[in-house]
């Protein structure tokens, strides 16, 4: 999943979802040097993407997306996750997405001093862009993909991203309805083991 499926699934503690949000800036072992709550979030942040790549709604619908994506097929449909948990968002919250941006982006701000120098910036930058309501309309995943498309080998394999929602969009919206509740349920309990509780 992408950032805003990973927000979510974080709950309130800050350290947790500083280390949630900012998982994959911290390349490496990296975390293990920062503060054990922000380590926790960045372990659980891998976790669920090792939950989500193996669950089968998931693995149905790599081979539809293969043909325009290849080897980008699963981060095309990380981010289309995101397009479809904003499109389903009053399902799984009782405040809206604006509300929640709102409260996410002010403790991730009044936490982001715990990261290194470059990770500030980088979070700095994704949260002056408004990255977690980007994912809701078409001109905001337009420049998801465009950002992606300057940080990969083989950028062609992204730009028909639009191309696979217009036509296989029902199907990835089934799956991710069918996946989303187990991977609430999952975070839930990760999360517990490390004494968080996210709701």
């Amino acid at each position: 999943m992408n950032y805003l499926a990973h927000a979510f699934l974080s709950g309130k503690d800050p350290d947790f979802l500083l280390g949630n949000i900012t998982a994959d800036l911290l390349k490496g072992n990296i975390h293990k040097n920062l503060a054990e709550k922000v380590s926790d979030g960045v372990i659980h942040h891998r976790k669920m993407d090792i939950f989500t790549d193996n669950h089968p709604d998931f693995q149905t619908c790599l081979p539809v997306l293969y043909p325009l994506h290849g080897k980008y097929a699963s981060v095309v449909l990380d981010i289309l996750f995101d397009y479809f948990l904003v499109k389903n968002w009053h399902y799984f919250s009782s405040i809206s997405l604006e509300e929640f941006s709102a409260d996410t982006n002010k403790l991730l701000l009044e936490n982001i001093e715990k990261l290194p120098d470059l990770s500030q910036i980088q979070l700095r930058a994704m949260i002056q862009g408004n990255w977690l309501l980007h994912y809701g309309h078409y001109e905001g995943l337009s420049y998801c993909f465009l950002r992606l498309t300057k940080r990969v080998a083989q950028p062609q394999w992204l730009e028909s991203w639009h191309v696979s929602l217009q036509k296989e969009g029902d199907t990835i919206e089934k799956s991710f309805l069918s996946l989303f509740p187990d991977m609430i349920e999952y975070s839930k309990k990760q999360a517990s083991l490390r004494n968080v509780v996210i709701w």
